[in-house]
């Protein structure tokens, strides 16, 4: 009864009297000398306290950390539920750190250029292309229009960028994460179709074009198709058949050697025109130096003539100032003259 709050410890007595004995009823002593109401309750241990906080703050932290995601600069993403597996398309995510929440996490695509190769190289023995050679037909052969063109095996390669904005989604839910496959598909018909509109010999006579047109036809329609950005198209490697390869080679040859017989031809009239004008410069060589002979004595015999003038005039006028100072008549002067020539 009337003792239970103040004197018993923890025990359990009758509820509602002597006369009911259906119940117990549990009292405990919180520490009281007596009478209601006289207890207080039990002190917390701080080391405990301390426990139980630093445990709080380790589980706020991890779930703070498990909340957290990222994307690298070159990346966008999706957010992905890892539990239910819903992603959510209509947002794409830039780089940089995002408050996502528990349990989700980003499917992250490239932002740079992504590469499709239709080759048959390896490195280190491992195929590194995306998928082998395009195989396909050119067009009609202009001298064999019955042929329906020619076998031909291309190596490829192209490079397209993803989107960074919403059309991202819109990949996500036409392709999932096998866009690149399906990339690659889209791309060998396209290329495929295109060398169905050349002949043979534009291949190796008009190459450029070709590749061109390629390009401007895998941007088009993976525009249309994939929403992606192709930005280049390489045209690697051309092979025909073996026999076709040989006739080629041997028309190429043939035409080689009628171009260098051509120029040889031209080479030897280019010879035979310096021959000739070798010869009509020596000819006017030969003119100008008898010419320059001619004249040359006509000044010399001139200049002897003139000189024997000059020296007959001389001695004339020396005989005359000779017989003009010694007086001298004509047959003395001759006889002067005669005495001068015998000495």
């Amino acid at each position: 009864g009337g003792g239970a709050y103040g004197t018993a410890s923890t025990g359990y007595t009758p509820v509602g009297g002597s006369g009911y004995t259906g119940g117990l009823s549990r009292t405990v002593n919180y520490g009281g000398t007596g009478g209601r109401g006289g207890g207080r309750p039990p002190s917390i241990d701080p080391a405990k306290l301390l426990a139980l906080t630093s445990g709080m703050v380790v589980m706020g932290s991890l779930m703070l950390l498990l909340s957290l995601g990222s994307i690298a600069p070159l990346e966008a993403g999706l957010l992905s539920n890892d539990i239910t597996a819903y992603v959510t398309t209509d947002k794409t995510y830039t780089p940089g750190l995002h408050v996502i929440g528990v349990g989700k996490s980003f499917l992250k695509f490239p932002t740079t250029q992504t590469t499709i190769t239709f080759t048959d190289m390896s490195q280190n023995g491992e195929k590194t292309a995306d998928a082998p050679p395009i195989q396909t037909r050119t067009g009609e052969d202009a001298s064999d229009p019955d042929s329906g063109g020619q076998p031909i095996t291309m190596c490829v390669s192209l490079q397209y960028v993803l989107p960074s904005d919403t059309d991202l989604g819109k990949i996500y839910n036409s392709f999932g994460g096998a866009y690149h496959e399906r990339y690659t598909l889209i791309a060998r018909n396209i290329i495929s179709n295109v060398a169905q509109t050349f002949s043979p010999q534009d291949f190796w006579t008009d190459r450029t074009t070709i590749a061109d047109k390629m390009f401007e036809a895998c941007r088009d329609e993976l525009k249309r198709q994939g929403m992606v950005t192709v930005t280049q198209l390489q045209l690697l490697r051309i092979d025909f058949p073996s026999q076709y390869e040989d006739m080629i080679t041997l028309i190429q040859l043939q035409v080689q050697q009628k171009v260098t017989k051509e120029y040889q031809q031209r080479v030897t009239a280019i010879l035979k025109n310096l021959e000739v004008m070798q010869a009509e410069v020596n000819a006017q060589v030969s003119v100008i130096e008898a010419e320059a002979d001619r004249t040359s004595l006509q000044i010399t015999n001139a200049a002897v003539a003139e000189g024997y003038m000059l020296q007959q005039a001389a001695k004339t006028n020396a005989t005359a100032l000779v017989a003009k100072t010694l007086g001298l008549d004509g047959p003395e002067v001759v006889q002067y003259l005669k005495l001068k020539v015998g000495r």
